[in-house]
């Protein structure tokens, strides 16, 4: 890409439940001293609809500790091919939103879709907060593993 983003293979998804915890590592010439940067992404889901909606919580580990955090929706179609687009998009968003820009983008995905607002209406300082600095304990829950073929 533009960036020169790269994913190292050794990259770990560990599920929580219907939340997950992945440690991206990324080489990026994004970064200043092209060094290999970890970022840990911290991802709610829910399904609604077919539909599975995700709550990003992005640490980018460059310069400071900065906490980046978008919604998305995408099509439920299989678990793997759900989690693999999540990690693809989560990196590629860490470089095209600054934080002015997040306000924006929730209110737009918020008009292209409603169901999104009972998620966004959860997202305050304190819970992003929590979330970022401490896992959620580990859960033997299913949910999430539903395939949807079309």
């Amino acid at each position: 890409s533009v960036l020169g983003q790269e994913l190292v293979n050794n990259t770990e998804i560990i599920k929580f439940g219907v939340k997950y915890y992945f440690t991206v590592i990324l080489r990026s010439s994004h970064c200043r001293s092209k060094q290999i940067s970890p970022i840990h992404i911290f991802i709610e889901t829910a399904i609604e609809n077919n539909i599975l909606i995700a709550l990003f919580i992005v640490e980018l580990f460059t310069y400071d500790h900065i906490i980046k955090e978008f919604l998305m929706t995408i099509p439920l179609i299989t678990f793997e091919t759900v989690v693999t687009g999540l990690l693809n998009t989560a990196v590629r968003k860490i470089y095209e939103i600054e934080e002015p820009s997040i306000a924006r983008y929730f209110a737009d995905i918020d008009k292209q879709d409603t169901s999104n607002r009972w998620l966004l209406n959860r997202l305050g300082k304190d819970w992003t907060i929590g979330v970022s600095k401490s896992l959620p304990q580990n859960s033997d829950s299913d949910e999430g593993e539903e395939e949807e073929e079309e």
